[in-house]
């Protein structure tokens, strides 16, 4: 049905004088698919901040009669106060289908869209106006690297699963099949991860260089992911970047912080220790009763801070109340 294709593109962090200053543009472009881009932060005006701005300053735009246009899975973020997520004159409004997009205002921006001239500043207000973006996300789209201008989706990121499947999109802006999970990701990315790292196979294999198929590249017993969120070194064993490390100096190592949920790089993260058992009795293991006689035991066990630790007893899972420490054979 379409005569253009904007697919799997990524737009970003781009200014174009005097042009109206939009990231994806249709005009005199009826019947187009404009699906899983990522348009970021693009503005008009030169770099000193003057140029001319106009209502077309959009992330997307659709103008000139571009009708009947299909707008979905897009990321498109806008952050100056000229610039809008999506803007669609009044020759364009016919036959638009938009939905599963992300639409998100941040720093100095005002406006989510423009709807034949008429601006909104709320997703819902924008998503009323224009009949559609029902199922649309108006939120931060965490992305890894914003400052080195990598726009791959996070492990945690919101876009993931978020979109809907098209036949007109089989593989991302990296040339990985989508969808990769459940759904389609929102966005020009499909996060894609091998081993289970929490690194991107495409993050892993132009970025850290770790393996993708393997979720512990120098087999430290910290997954990569971990260790790349925590700046340490997942291509390093020894060391502050080792298992044994301890970069905090606060007595943990990283794989017990890992283990423990801890930042091994705030000294004000302490991982939790389990209470370390003091004295317990009867000594033995598996004492055996015979039918009538009876088994007293007791424990005691301290905290981290050597605080005596209070204690419940159970049996079979079952707290014990009227014989407390104390058990009894009875008969089969």
């Amino acid at each position: 049905r379409s005569v253009t294709l904007f697919l799997s593109d990524l737009v970003s962090l781009s200014r174009t004088p005097d042009t109206g200053g939009w990231g994806i543009k249709t005009y005199l472009s009826p019947g187009c698919d404009v699906a899983n881009n990522t348009a970021y932060w693009n503005w008009s005006g030169t770099l000193g901040g003057t140029g001319a701005f106009s209502l077309e300053s959009g992330q997307i735009s659709l103008t000139g009669g571009s009708t009947n246009t299909l707008v979905r899975n897009n990321i498109s973020e806008a952050a100056h106060s000229y610039t809008r997520c999506i803007v669609v004159d009044s020759s364009s409004t016919t036959g638009l289908v938009s939905d599963f997009n992300n639409l998100y205002i941040s720093s100095n921006a005002v406006y989510v869209g423009s709807w034949a001239g008429a601006l909104y500043t709320a997703l819902t207000n924008w998503a009323a106006a224009s009949h559609g973006d029902s199922n649309s996300l108006g939120v931060a789209s965490a992305f890894y690297d914003v400052s080195s201008r990598d726009f791959h989706l996070r492990h945690d990121s919101p876009m993931i699963d978020r979109g809907m499947q098209l036949d007109s999109v089989q593989e991302d802006g990296d040339g990985e099949a989508r969808p990769a999970g459940n759904a389609a990701d929102i966005g020009y990315d499909e996060f894609v991860d091998s081993d289970g790292d929490d690194l991107a196979d495409e993050i892993e294999e132009t970025v850290t260089l770790t393996q993708a198929d393997s979720a512990d590249s120098d087999g430290d017993g910290l997954p990569d992911g971990w260790e790349v969120e925590n700046s340490l070194n997942p291509l390093s064993a020894t060391g502050v970047d080792g298992a044994a490390g301890d970069p905090d100096g606060d007595g943990y190592s990283n794989l017990f912080e890992y283990r423990n949920g801890s930042n091994p790089r705030d000294l004000l993260s302490i991982p939790p220790v389990p209470p370390r058992i003091t004295s317990f009795s009867p000594g033995g293991a598996n004492p055996m009763l015979i039918e009538g006689e009876s088994l007293a035991f007791s424990a005691t066990a301290v905290d981290d801070n050597q605080d005596p630790v209070s204690y419940s007893w159970k049996k079979d899972g079952s707290p014990v109340s009227a014989l407390a420490g104390h058990w009894q054979a009875v008969a089969p």
